[in-house]
């Protein structure tokens, strides 16, 4: 509806500078150049004008169908038709890796699969929130790390594979120093921007 509302506006401001170009004569501080020139140029201007009003009308005409076709359809029923996520999946390649052979092993990488009701892994857009564990720890020390993936950020995280397809989410882990304790554990988070369903999925992983 606020597209629509935009496109009249737009539309409503064209209109009357259609109206105020001519359709000849000189324009002022053109007395150098050929009238003709000028008035050609008046013409062409008038009939790019034109045209921006006529593409304008015909988005307007589109957008007010859309308008019409979504109120006369429950939102239930329009959430109930769309193909929606059921799980997330942890890879089992998830951990942490020594990403420049240092000897230290300062990222986590995340391996995250969205999986929809047919049960193939899907690009949905939603926020993602990574927690690494250490349970083993007395509970003040428990939380080693926590980070959030804002939804622009995940699109650009979207990787493929011959296999399958997944997110890729990286970590720096170096000021945690998870070396030398024991098995560690990842907890992930996804809310579905689409449904608003909060879906959550852990693994343990071994430094």
């Amino acid at each position: 509806m606020r597209t629509r509302v935009f496109a009249f506006k737009i539309l409503s401001a064209l209109i009357p500078a259609l109206a105020l170009v001519p359709a000849g004569g000189c324009r002022n501080g053109d007395t150098g150049r050929p009238q003709w020139e000028q008035v050609r140029e008046l013409q062409t201007e008038r009939t790019e004008l034109r045209l921006q009003v006529e593409e304008l009308q015909a988005q307007n005409e589109q957008l007010a169908q859309q308008v019409d076709a979504l109120a006369a359809l429950q939102r239930e029923v329009r959430l109930e038709a769309l193909d929606t996520v059921k799980a997330i999946e942890l890879s089992r390649r998830t951990g942490l890796f020594d990403k420049d052979n240092d000897g230290t092993k300062e990222s986590l990488i995340v391996y995250l699969r969205i999986i929809d009701e047919a049960g193939d892994a899907v690009k949905n857009t939603g926020e993602v929130e990574v927690q690494l564990w250490d349970l083993n720890a007395p509970e003040a020390e428990a939380l080693l790390g926590k980070w959030q993936v804002t939804p622009d950020e995940l699109t650009r995280l979207w990787a493929s594979t011959i296999m399958t397809s997944y997110y890729r989410l990286t970590f720096n882990v170096a000021d945690i120093n998870p070396a030398g304790r024991g098995e560690l554990t990842v907890r992930v988070t996804f809310t579905d921007y689409l449904t608003g369903k909060v879906l959550r999925q852990q693994t343990v992983i071994k430094p």
